[in-house]
């Protein structure tokens, strides 16, 4: 049986890697956090759209994929390496975040990773940038 997953999932990851682009359409932004989406209003909170410490939103271009394969991107490349459940994504076209003057980079590390960057230091600019990301986005929920 370990045989068996260890060959399913290095299969697995061996076609995310296939579909490696120089650029990406939609950008999903894997939600680990019940407090990051409202699954009665069906809506992402600005909180899940927020920079990291290093000025950097990670996302991952998931054009081309299916719902069932989206998920086991996020699983796989973000929610198993934190030990944490993937409770759902916040999908964006990438056109809202350039809109917004930020950055979309491909760097494919891991495969499909994309980051947004761009984003200003002070705290209360970069909420007004995740709450338009988040008004924008599309909530995909996977529990």
């Amino acid at each position: 049986m370990k045989k068996y997953l260890k060959s399913f999932f290095s299969k697995l990851r061996g076609s995310f890697r296939s579909e490696q682009r120089s650029e990406y359409q939609e950008l999903a932004r894997f939600i680990l956090s019940d407090r990051h989406f409202s699954k009665t209003k069906g809506t992402v909170k600005p909180g899940a759209f927020l920079p990291a410490k290093d000025g950097n939103l990670s996302v991952f271009g998931v054009d081309g994929l299916d719902r069932k394969t989206i998920k086991k991107l996020g699983e796989q490349q973000v929610a198993e390496k934190q030990n944490k459940s993937l409770k759902g994504s916040g999908i964006v076209d990438k056109s809202v975040p350039e809109e917004q003057n930020l950055k979309v980079v491909v760097d494919n590390n891991p495969p499909r990773h994309v980051n947004i960057t761009g984003w200003p230091v002070e705290k209360h600019e970069q909420k007004i940038l995740a709450l338009e990301l988040a008004k924008m986005s599309r909530l995909e929920t996977y529990e």
